[in-house]
């Protein structure tokens, strides 16, 4: 250790403090420290141990309250980490903006998040949390919904029009959440009414549905007019039967169409709506207008849409080209494959000399994720088929989201086995399939054994299984006889009792229930001492479920070991009976 030197009391004061500081300021940040830059050696890493939810609600604390746990290694909680944790948004198309507070500290290792909230509704969201020089961690992504609707504003306005004359295009109310999105999942009413009276006596009636239901949110009145000339008319619009909640912007009812002057310029008519990535957007009209704005219905010229501001990098698709009709073009199917907020069109006519025009803002939303498979079911079930035949069409099993839609991104294996087995049967094929686009095709079963109530399960691991519609097995074509009643011994000419009985079977051992066909007995061996004995009665019967019975043979000639023979009609014989004797008189 170096012997002090008293220079000067500051310098000696400096020596003394500067390494202490410098050794304080090493402790606090050292390994296993708290402080803003801590750094925690047996955190591994952070886990959103409460995620968001799938859906949250626009405006509203997204509950239940969020968690970000510190785990070790091994995953297990580390309840000595005391670090600030911060929240934030991670890529999101929907342009939302995270509220509430977002940097937590850790309370035995858990930060909790209870006051989080998004204001702008769409699809994708995803949350990041970090803290210390941990990686990131990202949560499962989320969707955010429009809250309850609690504003109106009129989407399409009110325009000029002719006295009794249905005011077009439609006036379109919309309704809108707290938060400013438009309130989709709204169907309830919406009513306008006069606002304004415009007429000179201040007697003027609306007429037409003035109420009407929502859908999507948006209420469209197809059919209003006014029947008093006047200028200044307003309308207000409420929900149902309640207060008045906003008024449109006046407008006026003449008696003849006012004179279009030439046409000058287009002027969208119907804006474009907001929608989902990949959607059919709502219609959107372009009207050729004059001067005053009044639509030149002489105007029959092509309008041309494309896309004006593109927050998103998206590619219109659709009919983007539309002649005009009595001067308004409407493009009926238009789409944007790519999320993003603020897009706007732009309308033109081109070699037309009209001025252009640019829409209002709209929004398009990425597509909601794809729901993940719950459970397996079949779709293509199996049908009642002859034993040892291949089960057809095939059987096919999909897999499932919880509202029965084929999941087609899922390709792993799915397995079909027997439930139900009222006939003892042994079922064959390949029995575990992977899926192609979600679908899994049994195209080789087989079961051996006949009967009525089959049933097959489904399984895929990780999923809830199914279990088939019943179906029947049946028996193959006959191939086999089998004298199920023997011949028994007689006297000479007497009737051999009982019955003599042959069955008819399939291939597999199953009892040919459908065949009719003729079996035909015949002597096998003549014990007779002559060899020349007469098998007599009905020797040739048509089958009964399967079955043929001889009620009337007899043979005249006495011998010890006689047999007889049974042929399919009159193909070879095929099964013989066991020994029988006609005996002495």
């Amino acid at each position: 250790m170096k012997p002090l030197r008293l220079l000067r009391s500051g310098a000696l004061l400096a020596s003394l403090v500067a390494p202490a500081a410098c050794h304080l300021d090493a402790l606090l940040h050292a390994p296993g420290r708290g402080g803003p830059g801590a750094v925690y050696p047996d955190v591994a890493a952070l886990s959103f141990t409460t995620p968001p939810p799938s859906q949250v609600t626009a405006g509203q604390a997204i509950t239940p309250a969020l968690t970000v746990t510190a785990e070790d290694a091994s995953g297990h909680t580390v309840a000595g980490f005391t670090g600030a944790v911060t929240v934030a948004l991670g890529p999101t198309p929907s342009g939302g903006k995270l509220g509430g507070d977002t940097t937590v500290t850790a309370i035995q290792g858990v930060a909790t998040f209870s006051n989080l909230r998004l204001g702008r509704s769409g699809t994708g969201y995803t949350l990041t949390a970090a803290c210390c020089g941990l990686p990131p961690v990202a949560s499962t992504g989320f969707a955010v919904v429009p809250g309850p609707a609690t504003r109106l504003a009129f989407s399409t306005q009110p325009s000029q029009t002719m006295l009794d004359s249905i005011i077009k295009p439609p006036v379109q109310v919309t309704a809108y959440d707290g938060m400013g999105n438009v309130a989709t999942s709204f169907a309830d009413s919406i009513a306008v009414a006069k606002g304004k009276d415009g007429s000179a006596g201040k007697n003027a009636t609306l007429s037409g549905h003035l109420m009407v239901l929502a859908a999507g949110g948006v209420a469209s009145f197809t059919d209003l007019s006014i029947n008093q000339l006047g200028t200044g008319y307003t309308l207000t619009a409420a929900f149902g039967t309640g207060p008045v909640v906003v008024e449109s912007a006046p407008f006026d009812v003449t008696a003849t169409p006012p004179a279009p002057g030439s046409a000058r310029a287009l002027s969208f008519v119907l804006q474009p709506q907001s929608a989902p990535a990949s959607t059919t957007l709502a219609p959107v009209q372009v009207a050729a207008v004059d001067a005053a704005g009044h639509t030149v219905p002489s105007f029959t010229g092509p309008i041309t849409v494309t896309l004006g501001t593109n927050p998103g990098g998206g590619r219109l698709s659709g009919t983007t080209q539309v002649a005009a009709v009595s001067g308004l073009a409407t493009f009926s199917d238009l789409m944007i494959d790519k999320a993003g907020t603020g897009y706007t069109l732009t309308a033109t006519a081109p070699g037309s000399g009209l001025a252009g025009a640019a829409s209002t803002a709209f929004d398009i939303t990425a597509p909601p994720p794809p729901a993940p498979p719950t459970r397996v079911a079949f779709v293509g079930q199996p049908q009642t088929t002859a034993a040892g035949s291949l089960i057809a069409p095939p059987v096919q099993v999909a897999a499932v989201d919880g509202a029965g839609n084929t999941v087609t991104s899922y390709s792993g294996p799915i397995m079909v086995g027997l439930g139900a087995n009222p006939g003892g049967g042994t079922l064959t094929g390949v029995q575990q399939v992977n899926a192609v686009n979600g679908v899994a095709t049994f195209s080789d079963l087989s079961l051996d054994k006949t009967g009525t109530g089959y049933t097959l399960t489904a399984s895929a691991s990780g999923l809830a299984g199914d279990t088939s519609t019943p179906f029947a097995i049946t028996p193959g074509p006959a191939t086999q006889l089998l004298f199920t009643v023997q011949p028994s011994n007689a006297l000479p000419t007497a009737t051999i009792q009982p019955p003599v009985q042959v069955t008819a079977f399939d291939a597999l051992g199953n009892l040919a229930t459908n065949f009719t066909g003729f079996v035909r007995l015949t002597i096998g061996h003549d014990a007779s001492l002559l060899g020349n004995a007469t098998l007599s009665g009905t020797t040739s019967v048509a089958a009964t479920g399967g079955v043929a019975t001889f009620g009337d043979l007899s043979i005249g000639a006495p011998g010890i070991n006689y047999t007889l023979k049974a042929a399919f009609g009159t193909s070879t014989p095929i099964a013989e009976s066991a020994q029988f004797t006609i005996l002495l008189p």
